[in-house]
């Protein structure tokens, strides 16, 4: 079992590399629009960023995920190609039908939404953006079907370093407006889909399935609503708060939301991209089981360490990163957020039980339930505790989600969490950002050698407590050995 998780790291390592450039690349970004663009236009910036992934999720339709249940244990390589090449072309169609509707609707959703008529040639491009992406995803999906991490991260960070060096041309020497941020999000994918179509056409078989149709759409229809959803709970609250707060705060709001998402682009997402392929193979062993419980756990173990880690030197990275002083009041925001995404990790654990047993359908429920709960909480509690009160709630929120998809996954294939271990997690976690909150550690040496030490310790802690097992333990010594043996 210990092999198959370490194959596991290995290959969220990999496909990690494209999602921490990612996130290094918004970090890169943060330091430019907050020393261009007001906090009005940075609040604007963050609503169409959700606003793009929206229309994405809904364009893509979950077909990546959908190629990879239909493919990943098929044997038959004709018929991956044939499969492939459906979905590639419910893609394009997918595509086109966004772009003609974003021509026709975006200056009502600019009006209505972002409550700014202005922004109408923004929300053209969110649409083209979405388009672009989805179409995108083909060649990477091949990849990951093909265990090409290093493909897949190298398409990623094409990408990314392409958008990046847009932004900067348009931004220094064209005119500082954020059109140009979305005109360059628009031109990297479609590039890429232009440079990736030979590799597209070498894996696929120019034969539309049409008989796959009904299962494709049954699988995935459940699955992207619930995606979008999923969304929904995750940034909702921020088109909410516009009705409620400033754009200042809502931009504070933002763009803490943002950074302390960092785990989820450095942790989750590429977990997810490796354990979503594996977890299939896994499904018939022997020890599937104790492999799925065991990930949950190292997953949470490895999201709340890192997330203390931030929370501890978050008020000297904020300062660092975010040139506007208005908007340094996101620190608090961030750490909320953290925890907020840590209990969310354990849901990429449990949805497995709906994919094993084909019930996604499952999956729209619950989300609908919850994004129910924060929708109603975020309008009766925001009027009166603004942008804290609404990242509370998305604490809240996922903890609903994790309660309701684990006790429902009993009926189906059970995932079981060590559920005392990751009490643990989140009773240390807090404790520790309630006391940098409460006394304020400023940057100092002795509160820098505080920091440190609680960092070093943390998981000697977890010792006094019984966290690790025997085999564990075993494993530690073995390893502590054989790095003192490479030493010496």
């Amino acid at each position: 079992m210990l092999l198959d998780i370490k194959n596991t790291i290995k290959q969220t390592a990999v496909y990690g590399v494209s999602r921490m450039a990612a996130k290094s690349i918004s970090f890169i970004l943060i330091p430019l629009y907050t020393s261009l663009f007001s906090a009005e236009n940075i609040a604007n910036i963050n609503l169409l960023e959700s606003l793009w992934q929206y229309f994405f999720t809904i364009c893509l339709f979950s077909f990546e995920t959908a190629i990879i249940a239909f493919c990943a244990s098929e044997k038959d390589k004709d018929k991956v190609k044939t499969t492939i090449f459906t979905f590639f072309v419910l893609l394009i169609t997918n595509s086109l039908i966004f772009i003609v509707l974003g021509y026709f609707f975006s200056k009502s959703i600019a009006n209505s939404i972002l409550n700014d008529i202005n922004l109408t040639n923004s929300v053209f491009y969110c649409f083209i953006i979405s388009s672009f992406e989805a179409l995108l995803v083909i060649p990477l999906t091949i990849a990951r079907l093909q265990s090409k991490a290093i493909l897949y991260t190298i398409i990623s960070i094409s990408n990314l370093i392409i958008n990046l060096v847009l932004q900067f041309y348009f931004l220094s020497f064209i005119k500082v407006e954020v059109d140009y941020i979305f005109i360059s999000k628009a031109i990297a994918p479609l590039f890429l889909v232009l440079i990736s179509l030979p590799y597209v056409i070498k894996n696929i078989k120019p034969t539309f399935n049409s008989n796959l149709l009904k299962n494709i759409y049954k699988f995935s229809f459940p699955l992207m609503a619930a995606s979008l959803l999923a969304m929904l709970l995750n940034s909702v609250n921020r088109y909410i708060l516009v009705d409620f707060v400033s754009k200042p705060e809502v931009a504070i709001f933002t763009l803490g939301y943002s950074i302390g998402s960092v785990t989820n682009f450095f942790i989750v997402s590429p977990f997810f991209l490796a354990f979503s392929v594996i977890s299939w193979k896994k499904l018939e062993d022997d020890n599937a089981n104790r492999f799925f419980t065991k990930t949950s756990t190292y997953l949470f173990y490895v999201m709340i360490y890192v997330s203390i880690i931030i929370s501890l030197f978050i008020p000297e990275l904020v300062k660092i990163f975010i040139l506007n002083p208005e908007l340094w009041d996101s620190v608090g925001i961030v750490r909320i957020i953290l925890f907020s995404n840590c209990i969310a990790a354990l849901y990429f654990i449990s949805i497995q039980s709906y994919y094993f047993t084909k019930r996604t359908d499952l999956i729209f429920w619950v989300f609908t339930i919850c994004l129910s709960f924060n929708i109603i909480t975020n309008y009766i509690f925001v009027r009166f505790y603004g942008v804290y009160g609404s990242a509370i709630l998305s604490v809240l929120s996922y903890l609903l989600l994790i309660i309701i998809s684990y006790n429902l996954a009993k009926r189906l294939y059970f995932i079981k969490f060590e559920k005392t271990k990751l009490h643990l997690l989140s009773i240390i976690y807090i404790i520790v950002t309630y006391i940098c909150f409460y006394f304020k550690l400023d940057y100092s040496l002795p509160n820098i050698f505080i920091k440190i030490l609680v960092i070093l310790t943390f998981p000697f802690f977890l010792y006094l407590f019984h966290f690790y097992e025997f085999i564990e333990l075993d494993r530690i010594k073995m390893i502590t050995k054989k790095i003192f043996r490479l030493k010496k």
